[in-house]
């Protein structure tokens, strides 16, 4: 997990390498009363309409917060401008939220951080945005149009129309359409609350949220400065038949084995395999080379719970 920190402080560090002619103001003279909806408008984006703008003032706000990809949780206290930008697009019945967390601007670092989500959820809302903002980012991350959050994950319901049938125009809004359009609002946005556009922008994301960030890459390279896509979670025909086929086989064999089992599988795999990159760091990196046999396990003992157990064909048979 260090080379993203690694890779994140150097974006907060780099130097500057252009100067904006708009004087900041400060937090003093500013928050009050610019953090107010009368102060923001919709830009222009062909094919979407304002339904409505939210601002708010958030003091002292205390959230253990991360970062995608990254495992170390820390509190953050913050206060910052909460905006949320509420649009559609035109003859669609959806409701799209764009969320911009702009920190007080002696806090800002002159830098947008958009964040992505994971799994069928577009964006984590405060999970990834608290740590972000604290790191002195402008945080930004979208819906998408349907439910988000990590308990939202694995919700598909929204992919579907009342009458059951694919709903293909908020798929294609979560699959892409929103990404870019993100970045246009959220750019606009910081350019009417600081007076000022960003000096970069950079979007990160993991799993789902990597999936995006290879999106915004593919279809919208001039969206961001850098991007930071970490497990991403793409070629979705066969990455998703593929989460299910170890289920498939269980059920077909009527066998399913103890997590006990599974776990010595893995631990054995890892035990053959690990070093075949040249390095013994406990992972399997290069699976292609790996020709584990869990046949080989058939008969011998493990200590699963505290009660001793043998390796069974069937076991293996799943396994593999």
């Amino acid at each position: 997990m260090a080379p993203f920190f690694d890779i994140l402080s150097f974006l907060v560090s780099a130097e500057t390498t252009t100067q904006s002619v708009f004087a900041v103001p400060t937090t003093e003279n500013f928050a009050h009363s610019s953090c107010h909806p009368s102060v923001f408008s919709f830009p222009t984006i062909p094919g979407a309409e304002l339904i409505n703008i939210s601002a708010s003032s958030v003091l002292n706000y205390t959230k253990t917060s991360l970062l995608p990809g990254t495992e170390a949780t820390k509190s953050y206290t913050i206060d910052f401008c909460n905006i949320t930008i509420t649009y559609k697009h035109t003859s669609h019945n959806e409701s799209i939220n764009v969320s911009i967390w702009a920190p007080k601007p002696d806090d800002w670092n002159r830098r947008i951080l958009a964040l992505g989500g994971g799994g069928y959820a577009a964006t984590f809302d405060h999970l990834y945005q608290t740590a972000a903002a604290g790191k002195g980012f402008v945080a930004i991350g979208t819906d998408s149009g349907h439910p988000s959050g990590m308990t939202s994950a694995f919700d598909t319901s929204w992919a579907l129309d009342a009458d059951g049938n694919s709903n293909t125009h908020l798929t294609e809004d979560w699959g892409f359409r929103t990404l870019g359009e993100m970045s246009v609002i959220g750019k606009h946005i910081v350019e009417e609350y600081y007076n000022r556009l960003p000096d970069y922008a950079y979007f990160t994301g993991c799993s789902g949220g990597g999936r995006q960030g290879l999106v915004l890459a593919q279809r919208y390279p001039k969206a961001f400065d850098g991007i930071l896509a970490a497990a991403p979670a793409i070629n979705l025909e066969t990455f998703i038949p593929a989460a299910y086929w170890p289920t498939q086989v269980m059920r077909e064999l009527k066998v399913y084995p103890a997590p006990c089992e599974i776990e010595a599988f893995t631990v054995a795999a890892i035990q053959q395999c690990d070093a075949l990159d040249g390095d013994e760091d406990g992972t399997i990196s290069m699976p292609e080379s790996c020709h584990f046999e869990a046949s080989r396990l058939i008969g011998k003992e493990l200590s699963c719970d505290g009660e001793q157990r043998r390796f069974t064909k069937e076991a293996a048979m799943s396994v593999r």
